[in-house]
């Protein structure tokens, strides 16, 4: 036969938790949003980057052709002055070093193994 027992008192703590409550929420919202925020700005990156990679080719490129023409013209002044294909080929450089940046925090960056020697 089991036996009851009458409680005579109890004693315990409340505590509002409410704020505390409200506060994770908070904190989970601005993180969601961060990370929303992050993901745009690596695609908009990404998105400049092939948008300027174009036409930028293509500078290089035909500058060039104007220094390989200006060669065969046997134009020396213009051969020496390479600034447009060298300015051109160092700002390209950048691009793709954003764009790198913005694939590697989109998690898309492609990693392979070489041996060094």
């Amino acid at each position: 036969m089991a036996r009851t027992r009458n409680v005579r008192y109890y004693e315990g703590t409340v505590e509002d938790i409410t704020e505390r409550k409200r506060v994770e929420e908070e904190l989970r919202r601005a993180k969601t949003a961060a990370e929303e925020a992050s993901r745009s700005k690596s695609q908009f990156l990404a998105n400049m980057s092939h948008e300027l990679r174009t036409p930028l080719n293509a500078i290089i490129g035909y500058s060039e052709l104007m220094r390989e023409e200006a060669e065969d013209l046997d134009q020396q002044s213009f051969v020496r002055d390479e600034e447009v294909e060298s300015a051109g080929k160092h700002l390209l450089e950048l691009i793709n070093g954003v764009l790198d940046i913005a694939k590697i925090e989109a998690g898309k960056m492609e990693t392979h193994a070489e041996t060094l020697t």
